[in-house]
């Protein structure tokens, strides 16, 4: 169903975001030096923070770009994890860049949040809300408190590395201020001047700047991994380590542009130029530019190097190699030589598929490289070629993650406002932001369009209906139904309630014109919209709904079933809410019954079931027996509603021989197998085997019951839902109506059972476009509905609104 497809949304872009962390640590921790100066007093720093008795604030770690910060934590962590991992429990969370994914809050608390579940070994499902999201990730920090220790870790770290590069910082890990469980630690790391001032109050450790010695170390152990590629003497090294800035990162980038270019084939007076000129270049950006020049006249095959970095350094998050070579023109090979040159030289990294350029001064040495000409709009430039790719996707109907994560924030950054617009009001794309947990992003859009929220929210109800008219058949309300459903949650999933009404309101009413108003879709679109009654408060309407959901279920997967016991609790929910105590309490009493009897898992009673038929068949009473027959005929209604439906087929095949030889081809118990082994044929859309079980099952009851009998009504019923489900309208109307007037001999004129059939035979009409036969039956029916159930009532309601809607067609000619 719809939720399933959420949950599975939310599941894969949960996943790859946890792929594209621990890729992001796997580089640090591959390609960072094995010391690093300040590394020393960064792990005593640390290890003093961890052994202070709690409760304590979170500890800063600061420094410089490019000293290695983000290498020294991986380390640590890494550390921590190899060393003390049956004492500490340690998550981490790397920032990518300002404005990436990794820099929304939501993503962060939800990946911690997952992390304390699964650590407390429980299930949950973080909220897609926002607003919701912090009070989750709060709830979820105390429990994790609370288990720690039973036993297990004593210990639980947070580390967020790039912490000030998170969106309005200060702002969205405001809880950082607050007092921490005794158990707790987080550590933050930082850039020196980056953070925000009411940060400065907290414990720090300063990561000091290395000296010329240090450089001199740190150039010689990069020197001793690359080998006789890098020949220098003690005097180059000197040289550089004197003239260079104290950054790590520009030794790196040093050493390995100074190894690509084979020193040993060069002699002396030609390796001091080379080296005196690279120390010249004592900015990362201006080395950086220095090297991709050189790539691109030495490199292999002339590079065209110009398309693929500017094409990763105006995206958002980086591009995949799939992605590089339909935006660039290039081929595989092309692509595939740039990308592993760019990386050899660490100007790229690939994380999880996405290649980036991996620090911000290497982005201020591209910009310094490609984007100079004061006459040029370069965002806007290269903001058409991404826009114009990920834009073809939306026409195409195969959105993923990739393309909702990267769309809208590109327009928003161009300052497209318009396009903006149109792309938030994409269903796929709200689907995906909020499903994979970046609900704050969708509404930063909405804010940013200065849009009231709630009429941005309604706008999604105004293209669905536009698209419902423009389309017609039984095929495409199908799938308006999962689209009305489908956006109905997601808007109740952001809080927007009273915007999700319509949507799920709709989904139920093509759902009761679609299938049986007894049957299992139309109860689960009912169920919906009583979720969404009780989230708003409004719980009168809310236990209307559970109450006709409970008797829909009850009939359709039994009364001990797993529906039902959902159903259920949120009755009882709902009647304590309205101050109904005994009947909560008697609610709550059934449900623990319920739970007794399913303390075994369903499949351990269904294998006692077989267990237990499989004695009898091997004892010495005869299969020839129509309590024998009733088991299997029990049992295959069983298998059927937990899906082994070759297995249920086939006992419910052999009920009905076994009924038919022991008691006769015409008796009633044969009708009633029959009738179950038609219903599971509906089911699984063996609807040609399922009308002739259905024909049988009539000729057999009408000829041994009185006219009219329920159960010959209830057949009757079956077929005409049956003809309808398959647009055999012609077959559906007789049967139809004669519903009616059976019903009205057995129950009278104003019956809810007669209005149930008036109902049914409308949306028929309705469904072949002949809304003057349908607008007054409607009105009988919402007449009697009235009368029995109140004006108010869902089901009078919904009655109204496909009358509301017959009318529509008919005036519109």
């Amino acid at each position: 169903g719809e939720e399933a497809v959420l949950d599975r949304i939310g599941f894969l872009e949960d996943l790859r975001t946890e792929w594209e962390q621990r890729a992001m640590v796997k580089t640090l921790l591959n390609d960072a030096p094995p010391s690093l100066v300040g590394m020393e007093e960064l792990f005593t720093s640390l290890e003093s923070y961890l052994n202070e008795e709690g409760p304590v604030l979170p500890h800063l770690v600061t420094g410089t770009p490019g000293l290695g910060k983000s290498s020294m934590i991986a380390k640590w962590v890494d550390h921590l994890q190899s060393s003390y991992s049956e004492k500490v429990f340690v998550m981490l969370h790397r920032v990518k860049s300002l404005g990436s994914p990794s820099a929304d809050v939501s993503t962060l608390m939800r990946r911690f949040s997952q992390k304390m579940v699964c650590y407390c070994k429980e299930k949950s499902v973080p909220p897609s809300n926002p607003a919701l999201l912090a009070e989750y990730f709060a709830l979820w920090l105390g429990k994790l408190s609370t288990c720690l220790g039973k036993p297990g870790a004593e210990l639980a770290v947070l580390v967020i590395d790039g912490a000030d590069l998170i969106t309005n910082c200060e702002q969205h890990l405001a809880w950082l201020q607050q007092p921490l469980p005794n158990n707790i630690r987080v550590v933050l790391s930082c850039n020196e001047d980056g953070y925000p001032d009411s940060w400065r109050t907290l414990p720090s450790v300063s990561l000091p700047e290395p000296s010329a010695v240090d450089m001199m170390e740190l150039i010689q152990t990069l020197l001793e991994r690359k080998g006789r590629t890098c020949s220098l003497t003690e005097d180059h090294v000197a040289m550089l380590a004197s003239v260079c800035q104290p950054n790590p990162l520009w030794c790196m980038l040093a050493v390995t542009h100074l190894a690509s270019m084979n020193l040993s084939e060069l002699d002396a007076g030609e390796i001091d130029d080379v080296v005196d000129s690279i120390g010249e270049l004592q900015e990362v950006g201006e080395l950086t530019h220095v090297v991709i020049e050189e790539l691109e006249k030495n490199g292999p095959f002339a590079l065209p190097l110009h398309k693929i970095l500017q094409l990763i350094y105006w995206s958002r998050n980086g591009l995949t190699q799939v992605e590089l070579i339909e935006m660039s023109g290039l081929s595989l090979a092309e692509v595939a030589v740039v990308t592993n040159e760019l990386e050899k030289r660490h100007l790229l990294v690939d994380c999880g598929g996405l290649l980036h350029l991996p620090h911000e001064q290497i982005q201020e040495g591209v910009q310094l490289k490609y984007c100079t000409n004061p006459n040029v709009d370069y965002l806007l430039l290269w903001t058409d070629n991404l826009v114009q790719h990920f834009s073809v996707l939306t026409r195409v109907n195969c959105i993923m993650g990739r393309c909702a994560e990267e769309l809208p924030w590109l327009l928003k950054r161009a300052e497209l406002r318009e396009e903006l617009y149109h792309a938030v009001l994409n269903l796929d794309i709200l689907i995906q932001l909020v499903s994979g947990g970046h609900g704050s992003e969708l509404l930063s859009y909405w804010k940013y369009l200065d849009s009231d929220l709630s009429t941005m929210a309604s706008q999604y109800y105004t293209n669905l209906k536009k698209v419902e008219e423009e389309n017609s058949g039984q095929s495409s309300q199908l799938y308006m139904v999962s689209w009305y459903s489908t956006v109905g949650k997601v808007l109740r999933k952001l809080g927007f309630v009273d915007e999700a009404l319509p949507l799920l309101q709709r989904a139920l009413d093509l759902q009761e014109s679609l299938h049986d108003p007894d049957g299992s879709q139309v109860g689960d679109a009912m169920f919906e919209l009583a979720v969404l009654y009780s989230q708003a408060g409004r719980h009168e309407s809310a236990e209307g709904f559970f109450r006709q959901v409970l008797h829909v279920y009850e009939e359709v997967h039994g009364e001990d079933s797993t529906q039902v016991l959902k159903v259920l609790e949120a009755l009882s929910s709902t009647y304590t809410k309205l101050e109904k105590d005994e009947m909560a309490e008697a609610l709550l009493k059934r449900c623990f019954a319920i739970r007794e009897s399913k303390a075994c898992s369903a499949t351990a009673v269904l294998k006692n079931f077989s267990v237990e038929l499989e004695r009898e068949l091997s004892s010495n009473r005869s299969q020839e027996d129509m309590e024998f027959a009733g088991r299997c005929n029990k049992l295959g209604v069983i298998l059927a509603t937990y899906g082994d439906s070759d297995v249920a087929e086939q006992l419910l095949m052999k009920s009905v021989k076994l009924c038919e030889s022991l008691v006769g081809e015409d008796s009633l118990e044969t009708a009633g197998v029959m009738r179950n082994l038609g219903r599971f044929y509906v089911q699984t859309s063996k609807f040609d085997f399922a009308e002739s079980l259905y024909h049988k099952a009539y000729e057999i009851l009408s000829a041994h019951l009185p006219d009219p009998h329920p159960k010959v009504i209830d057949t009757i019923g079956k077929l005409a839902m049956l003809y309808r489900e398959q647009g055999r309208f012609d077959d559906a109307l007789p049967l139809q109506r004669r519903l009616i007037r059976l019903n009205e001999e057995q129950y009278g004129t104003s019956h809810l059972n007669v209005a149930k059939a008036l109902n049914n035979l409308a949306v028929i009409y309705s469904l072949q476009k002949e809304c003057g036969e349908a607008i007054p039956l409607y009105d009988r029916a919402i007449q009697i509905y009235s009368e029995e159930l109140g004006a108010d009532h869902p089901t009078v309601r919904a009655a109204v609104t496909n009358r509301q809607l017959a009318q529509e067609i008919m005036d519109s000619g």
